[in-house]
């Protein structure tokens, strides 16, 4: 059984962004500048995922992925 869902993101006029999960695979369409894969570590009571400074601002996702 196939499962499909969407998430249509508006954020400006004349772009568009989705995000489509079809049977637990995710397929994301935007402009991708690069891709990080890394492990949550803990932060106090918390958790956080580090990335490179020259991001700091910017849009990200963060996609949390199963064992």
């Amino acid at each position: 059984m196939e499962i499909k869902l969407f998430k249509d993101i508006h954020v400006y006029p004349n772009s568009m962004r989705r995000i489509e999960i079809v049977n637990k695979n995710i397929k994301l369409t935007d402009e991708v500048e690069c891709v990080i894969e890394k492990i949550c570590t803990t932060f106090g009571n918390s958790a956080k995922v580090d990335c490179p400074k020259k991001y700091l601002g910017k849009r990200v996702y963060l996609i949390v992925l199963k064992d």
